[in-house]
């Protein structure tokens, strides 16, 4: 489903014009190179109610970026070719990607997590705003997207 430039009504609430249909559910980019974890996310995601696009590189994210505007990205950061380290850094510097929430999913443990938080600081990034570590735990991802969503139209709306 394609979203029409323009036809924004906030956070998750674009209509489709070319299709006639209005889109209720925040959008979640997920972001993995391993088609498995990409459909089991899918399966959680649109069980809660989220529509789901997905891309499994950097260069098809970023493809998905320029064609729609996701309220959350979902990252896995290590992928082949470019990293999603990489990607991050791109979206950041990237005016209309750079406050799209992301959350990395890493098989990194959960310990190195300062390190990335210092990795970030280090480019001048602000860092993602959660970390969850695989194997996923549906229900952390859950609560985790939907306080980042209400967070993140809390923050869209104190800027109207």
């Amino acid at each position: 489903m394609s979203r029409a430039m323009g036809a924004s009504m906030g956070t998750g609430r674009d209509i489709d014009l070319k299709e006639e249909r209005v889109c209720l559910a925040p959008m979640i980019l997920v972001v993995d190179d391993e088609e498995d974890v990409r459909l089991y996310l899918r399966t959680i995601l649109t069980q809660e109610g989220f529509v789901v696009r997905e891309a499994a590189n950097a260069e098809e994210a970023m493809e998905e970026l320029r064609k729609i505007r996701p309220d959350a990205v979902i990252l896995d950061l290590v992928m082949p070719e470019k990293s999603g380290v990489v990607l991050f850094n791109k979206m950041r510097r990237e005016g209309y990607l750079e406050k799209i929430p992301t959350v990395v999913l890493t098989g990194v443990h959960l310990r190195f997590i300062e390190d990335f938080g210092s990795f970030f600081r280090s480019l001048k990034l602000a860092k993602p705003i959660a970390f969850l570590e695989k194997p996923i735990d549906p229900p952390t991802l859950i609560r985790t997207l939907r306080k980042v969503l209400k967070r993140n139209l809390s923050e869209e709306t104190d800027e109207s």
